[in-house]
């Protein structure tokens, strides 16, 4: 009967943080994991005739940039070395055998160039805060990266070197949160908060509607990093048909019956540039249209209530830990048969600014062209209980300014 008790409920901060009276004892803490890591890397990057070898075979530039030569070094060692998640073995093993971890290559290199790195943990906004250790059954809600001191300020790299993740790329979710440097007489410190322009992904889609509802899209997608997407088609990449069965797939449970008719990406190599999607379908009925007037069934709102906040204040016992950004810039324009024009009277430009995030959209009419440009902007953050209700507040307002019918009259 002395068991507390914790009610799950959507977007929860970690357990440790909701369990009534707990009292936690520590099995290990920062101390203990910054001896562990330095015993282990003095072994896992000393220096050897490979590392040397190895080192001299990179074209370092001649330049004043430490940023820019940590970065040819690290494009050095991801080119050279293949990826496994082989992370016990060290420089010299890794180099010798072509595969393993990268990562204790590059502490090698960074090492022999004399610039300054060192590994640390990241708090991200799920990570424990009850308390200030590391918790004692897992590192859940921290990430490991290692850190570049550079001219720019700290330089990141995650311990797991994939092939899309590119120099200094620091995810969403730990960016304005603690570094814990696991070396002694590094003091603690707040990581970057990158612009929202450099997070965002911008969507643009274009309908041709006809008369019987039939519909010509073209669809254009733009992300910044987004490693998943561009890993998945990396991996996908010499197999279109099933690239293209899955897009289909995927479109199909936005828009009913559909037909791809074009997939097209760019930047796909090039992991510093946005990786751009661009598709073409048909789409079988996008719109009905009953007596002069044509209803477009499709708007997709952001339903920020339902993925958010679906709890009402009364029901939410815990703060709300959002973990995953939600940062988009979408233009969606409709072209309307001729002899047709938009009713706009139940559509207004927004905006909704609050601490929590912003909303925006404009509207634009031309002729049978409707055009809708919505913004929104929703980083990862944790929000206290007592500020669950403003929260919930704004995800409503949005909701509520996305509930519109598109309506066409002849």
């Amino acid at each position: 009967d002395d068991v507390p008790v914790v009610i799950q409920q959507p977007n929860s901060p970690h357990s440790i943080d909701i369990v009534p009276n707990l009292q936690f004892y520590h099995r290990r803490g920062w101390e203990q994991k910054q001896r562990m890591l330095f015993e282990r890397e003095l072994k896992n990057s000393r220096k050897t005739p490979y590392v040397e070898q190895f080192y001299n075979k990179i074209d370092i530039p001649q330049t004043d940039s430490t940023w820019e030569k940590a970065r040819v070094i690290f494009e050095a060692v991801v080119d050279r070395i293949a990826y496994d998640d082989k992370f016990s073995l060290d420089a010299t093993n890794s180099i010798t055998r072509g595969s393993g971890s990268r990562m204790h290559v590059l502490k090698a290199m960074y090492d022999r160039a004399g610039i300054p790195s060192y590994y640390a943990v990241v708090r991200s906004v799920t990570a424990p805060r009850n308390i200030d250790n590391l918790p004692s059954h897992s590192d859940e809600g921290y990430s490991y990266y290692l850190i570049v001191e550079t001219e720019k300020g700290p330089a990141y790299i995650h311990t797991d070197v994939t092939n899309e993740r590119p120099f200094d790329y620091l995810n969403p979710e730990y960016q304005g949160m603690e570094v814990i440097p696991m070396v002694a007489g590094k003091e603690r410190f707040i990581s970057r908060m990158d612009s929202v322009d450099a997070m965002q992904m911008k969507l643009s889609i274009d309908y041709m509607i006809f008369e019987d509802g039939f519909t010509f899209a073209k669809r254009v997608e733009s992300h910044q990093p987004y490693l998943r997407l561009r890993k998945k088609l990396n991996h996908l990449r010499n197999d279109k048909g099933v690239l293209r069965q899955q897009l289909q797939d995927n479109l199909a449970k936005s828009y009913g019956q559909v037909n791809l008719t074009r997939i097209e990406y760019k930047n796909l190599d090039d992991k510093y540039q946005p990786l751009i999607m661009e598709n073409d379908f048909d789409i079988t009925s996008f719109a009905t249209v009953s007596d002069g007037e044509m209803k477009v069934q499709k708007y997709f709102p952001f339903h920020l209530v339902d993925r958010n906040a679906p709890l009402s204040v009364k029901e939410r016992q815990y703060p709300v830990a959002i973990d995953a950004e939600n940062i988009v810039d979408r233009t969606l324009t409709y072209h309307a048969p001729s002899g047709y024009a938009w009713d706009t009277s139940a559509l207004n430009d927004v905006l909704i600014d609050t601490r929590f995030g912003k909303y925006s959209r404009v509207v634009q009419v031309d002729g049978e062209t409707l055009m809708l440009h919505e913004k929104i902007a929703i980083l990862p953050q944790y929000i206290e209980l007592n500020d669950y209700a403003a929260f919930r507040d704004f995800c409503l307002a949005v909701d509520e300014a996305q509930r519109v019918e598109l309506r066409a009259k002849q």
